[in-house]
């Protein structure tokens, strides 16, 4: 047998299952309140980092954009903040708002069709 034949037999190496989460199992002895420090402290820096880059969008010297945009996301992002502060504040949780976001698509990806035609 020649060298590309066995090549093509080889079977490729098994894939190994995707993990569904990334959960970090608990620090043995810790706390619910060590728990909560960890965790929020990553994902309070992770929003903060993500609000910088949306501001980032205001250059209009890389992105053309509307007032009525701005107002959009800034509404959304105030909206969520208010959410979670309601969690904070309340006992009982309220419903959680959609996690996206979306503002129309200019009328060149839509091929001319515009919201409200």
């Amino acid at each position: 047998m020649n060298a590309q034949a066995s090549r093509r037999t080889i079977a490729p190496p098994p894939r190994q299952p995707a993990r569904a989460t990334r959960r970090k199992r608990a620090m043995p002895g810790e706390t619910k309140r060590d728990k909560f420090l960890r965790i929020g402290q990553y994902r309070v820096t992770n929003a903060l980092l993500s609000i910088r880059l949306v501001g980032n969008l205001a250059d209009t010297k890389t992105y053309e954009w509307k007032p009525e945009d701005a107002v959009l996301m800034v509404t959304a992002m105030q909206e969520a903040l208010d959410m979670v502060s309601t969690r904070f504040t309340r006992a009982n949780k309220p419903e959680r708002p959609e996690a996206t976001f979306r503002l129309d698509m200019p009328s060149s990806v839509t091929a001319g069709a515009r919201v409200g035609d």
